[in-house]
């Protein structure tokens, strides 16, 4: 009968650390589904961040290319013109500052709406800072692509220019509008 109890007390002991190894084994599993599931919803979440709610990343050499290339394809719809050449001539100092005015203003709302609106650190990411770099760079740009058109195809050789250095920057500033326009048309592509 001690035997038999010995025997039975035995596989009680057997039984219960056999069963502690299964729950061992189950809670083990349990924790790295847990892992699992914590990366998933880590990995859904930077999806959500990037496919729904399209946070600007910060303005990169990519972009600029991009902006770059764009602001070449429009402006080059421009250069051919030959009113833009008759009508730049006849600008005057105010249509001059205004069409530069309404270049700025087009940038800036292009890269608030498009982009700083989308920021969702702000604390971060100032509004001054993030606006200045992106309205001057694509600034900048159109005006060295309207430049560059300008020389490249003799713009300023044409009779009614006739190379005459203010002659060249009224067509220059004429042509930076739409130049600065198609520098934008990326951001908003970026965004849909």
């Amino acid at each position: 009968m001690i035997k038999k109890k010995q025997k039975t007390m035995t596989s009680k002991s057997s039984l219960t650390k056999r069963r502690a190894f299964i729950e061992n084994e189950i809670r083990l599993e349990v924790e790295e589904e847990l892992e699992n599931v914590k990366e998933i919803k880590k990995n859904l979440s930077a999806l959500r961040v990037r496919l729904l709610e399209k946070r600007p990343e910060p303005f990169s050499v990519i972009d600029i290319l991009y902006a770059l290339f764009a602001s070449l394809v429009i402006g080059l719809g421009f250069v051919f013109k030959g009113a833009l050449i008759k009508y730049a001539v006849d600008l005057t100092t105010f249509h001059i500052n205004f069409i530069v005015l309404i270049t700025i203003l087009l940038l800036t709302a292009e890269a608030y709406f498009l982009g700083y609106r989308r920021v969702s650190n702000k604390a971060e990411r100032k509004m001054g800072q993030f606006l200045f770099k992106r309205v001057a760079t694509l600034f900048i740009l159109s005006l060295l692509v309207s430049i560059f058109l300008v020389y490249t195809y003799g713009i300023n050789y044409q009779p009614l220019i006739n190379n005459d250095a203010i002659n060249v920057l009224k067509v220059v500033i004429a042509l930076t509008m739409p130049c600065a326009t198609g520098a934008a048309i990326p951001s908003l592509l970026k965004k849909y």
